[in-house]
């Protein structure tokens, strides 16, 4: 979901991360692990050329005797390009996979999700409103009857 009028990452999917613990519920290349924004997003033609798209970050990622390592896994050899792609991949990843004990859950910027912090962000930078916001959000309208007179009004 994007602002109307903007470009770019969406406001959702912006704030919205996910929190690496044991890696098993976080998809590796799918989900916002890594700063925030998805691998597969980052690095599209090992993402395009990877057999496994759905795996998880504890397949994918092992370690042994305190060594981390992945576990690769493609559909054709490599061209010279997508290997200094890979190396770039790698050091992202093994960067920012620390396992800890617990299930990946996901996070709203830094902290859990409110509808507050969805409220502030959605506005502008300015600290004005975006013109469609007192739509949503009108003061003198119930929450809940808010939302029906928002798409009543785009019809």
């Amino acid at each position: 979901m994007k602002l109307p009028g903007s470009d770019g990452v969406g406001w959702f999917d912006e704030s919205l991360r996910k929190e690496l613990r044991d890696g098993k519920g976080t998809s590796f290349w799918l989900d916002p692990w890594v700063d925030g924004v998805t691998l597969h997003h980052h690095f599209g033609r090992l993402f395009d050329v990877a057999v496994d798209k759905v795996i998880s970050v504890a397949d994918m990622i092992g370690e042994e005797g305190g060594v981390k390592f992945e576990k690769w896994n493609w559909w054709q050899e490599l061209f010279r390009w997508e290997e200094k792609v890979l190396e770039v991949c790698k050091a992202l990843v093994l960067g920012a996979v620390s396992f800890t004990e617990g299930e990946d859950r996901w996070r709203w910027g830094k902290s859990e999700y409110t509808v507050k912090e969805a409220y502030l962000c959605l506005r502008k930078d300015d600290g004005e409103e975006a013109d469609w916001v007192k739509d949503v959000w009108n003061k003198s309208i119930p929450l809940k009857m808010s939302f029906p007179n928002l798409e009543a009004s785009s019809q």
